[in-house]
């Protein structure tokens, strides 16, 4: 099935919508987030409300690839509560369309926004974007500890670079489960900087540790569970000393380097919160000779 003038869909929508699709990049990697921000303007003279009909969302996309061919969508859009948009003013909604449609492939893309209200459709002008394969710089497969659930578990983490026109390039990490064909999540982790090879090490826990250089002396660091969340974030100097990960009976730990971010609390003693009154000040003694002792 091929797409067919989309771009006469909208001019036969409800005037009274006025629908925008922006994104915030134009090219993303495979698995990675495609948040795209939806504007709609009210041009009706009086408050419009926006609300999903049984099981039918008010906002919805249409995506295709390059060739025209429609994107199957893989999940339902969660709009929740109503929209009231007042007059001649715009509401945005950010909605990630990974999880939506089936964009696990490189390639171009052409996406446009849907809002439907009172039996009319308006649709938003095409958005274009792009999806390239990383670099996959470091990979390993690893067990999990038991869950209880009878069943082996096993994570492939991957890190992946991503080029960018401008140097730093830009590190990220990917979190799978390819015996089930998951694919929990692929993490930012910002600039590195290429010339040292980032460090990646697994805990017994199955908890993945990612140590890069993000500039001349700093490093950054991060631990990630098996469903991609960010558990810890920290920066590291090489001021003093290098930091390194070493791994010892299943434990992974930073050491040398000195942190930066984020930074130790002192927890004051008892004494420095709640000082003794401070001692009361000598008395003058008084000379009855007029220009002072002798």
């Amino acid at each position: 099935m091929t797409i067919i003038a989309l771009g006469t869909l909208a001019a036969a929508a409800d005037a009274q919508l006025e629908v925008q699709v922006r994104e915030q990049k134009d090219t993303y990697l495979v698995y990675e987030p495609i948040p795209l921000v939806v504007s709609i303007r009210n041009y009706s003279g009086r408050t419009i409300q926006l609300e999903d009909t049984g099981e039918h969302s008010w906002l919805g996309f249409i995506v295709a690839g390059q060739a025209g061919d429609y994107i199957p969508g893989v999940g339902k859009l969660e709009t929740q509560e109503p929209v009231l948009i007042p007059p001649d003013e715009t509401v945005s909604r950010t909605v990630d369309i990974l999880p939506l449609y089936d964009l696990r492939e490189e390639g171009a893309y052409r996406v446009q926004a849907t809002v439907d209200f009172n039996g009319a459709q308006s649709i938003s002008p095409i958005l274009n974007l792009n999806i390239v394969n990383g670099r996959e710089l470091w990979s390993q497969t690893a067990g999990l500890p038991p869950s209880g659930k009878g069943e082996d578990e096993y994570r492939t983490y991957s890190l992946v670079a991503r080029s960018t026109s401008v140097p730093p390039d830009l590190l990220h990490v990917c979190v799978r489960d390819e015996a089930h064909q998951l694919v929990y999540g692929l993490v930012s982790l910002g600039d590195f900087l290429t010339l040292v090879p980032p460090r990646a090490e697994i805990d017994k826990e199955g908890i993945l540790h990612v140590l890069y250089q993000t500039g001349p002396r700093s490093y950054g660091y991060v631990e990630i569970d098996p469903y991609a969340r960010v558990l810890d974030k920290a920066v590291y100097s090489d001021f003093v000393s290098r930091p390194h990960l070493v791994s010892q009976a299943g434990v992974v730990s930073i050491q040398g380097g000195e942190l930066i971010y984020p930074k130790s609390e002192y927890v004051m003693t008892n004494n420095e919160d709640a000082p003794p009154p401070p001692q009361p000040k000598p008395k003058h003694k008084k000379w009855w000779w007029p220009f002072g002792s002798s």
